[in-house]
């Protein structure tokens, strides 16, 4: 089976991001812990991540990339009599470092100069020649093209999933589709349920018409299965789509 190309990011260094002034990080090729105490920039850390790896979608269509906002800018305090005048610092900078499967490293970076400016991506050209590369292969069918998966799971996509965002993908169906919302840190539980729904009725027209299944929501609930599977130690999780009460259903031997 063919693989997608790994995209491992090896290093973050930031400056007057948020709370740090001026940090590096080194990051594990299979996982990095990011250990500290309420406040010390964790969260800080993802969504530098995030900015970062997000910048290849400047080259998708129909992806968005996330930007560095003015209140992102690191504050700093100086003494005036016996109050502080706290000034927000620039240049505020994201740089990132990455290794694609075979190719030589890579590196690019960010960056916001003033609070009325635009992020930069003039210094993102080596990750943007990448994803141009994907987007020619995209505008010209390339079945063989595996996008990579990137996603920010923020802890506030356990619960944060009020919020009504883009319902409708379908609009325009194209791959970049599933790259809605993926560095946003919270669920949209109503674009992912619409996915199923119009999959759904496309198994059913299939069926009646006498063609065959619709393979990505196969290779969905086969992934969704196997999952269930191994966490509870049940063999025999089936998962589909309820139509009548517009949820998922799961059926299992107890």
């Amino acid at each position: 089976m063919q693989e997608a190309e790994k995209v491992y990011l090896k290093k973050i260094s930031l400056e007057n991001f948020r709370c740090f002034e001026k940090v590096e990080a080194d990051l594990q090729k299979k996982l990095t812990l990011v250990v500290g105490a309420n406040g010390a920039g964790k969260t800080s850390l993802l969504e530098s991540i995030a900015i970062a790896m997000s910048t290849m979608f400047t080259a998708f269509d129909g992806a968005k990339a996330m930007n560095i906002t003015k209140e992102s800018a690191h504050l700093k305090a100086y003494k005036i009599g016996s109050t502080d005048n706290v000034q927000p610092q620039y240049p505020v900078r994201i740089g990132a470092w990455a290794q694609l499967d075979e190719r030589p490293e890579i590196y690019w970076e960010r960056t916001l100069n003033t609070a009325k400016g635009k992020t930069t991506i003039k210094d993102a050209k080596q990750i943007l020649e990448v994803a141009s590369d994907y987007q020619k292969r995209l505008q010209e069918g390339d079945t063989s093209l595996l996008l990579p998966i990137i996603v920010y799971y923020g802890t506030g996509r356990l619960w944060d999933y009020h919020r009504e965002k883009q319902t409708d993908i379908f609009e325009k169906n194209t791959r970049t589709n599933g790259y809605i919302d993926c560095m946003s840190g919270t669920a949209n539980i109503k674009l992912m349920m619409n996915w199923f729904l119009k999959m759904t009725v496309q198994k059913y027209q299939n069926q009646e018409n006498g063609y065959g299944p619709v393979p990505e929501l196969e290779a969905v609930f086969s992934a969704m299965e196997q999952c269930y599977n191994r966490i509870t130690g049940s063999n025999d999780a089936k998962i589909q789509y309820n139509i009548g009460t517009k949820e998922i259903d799961v059926a299992y031997t107890d």
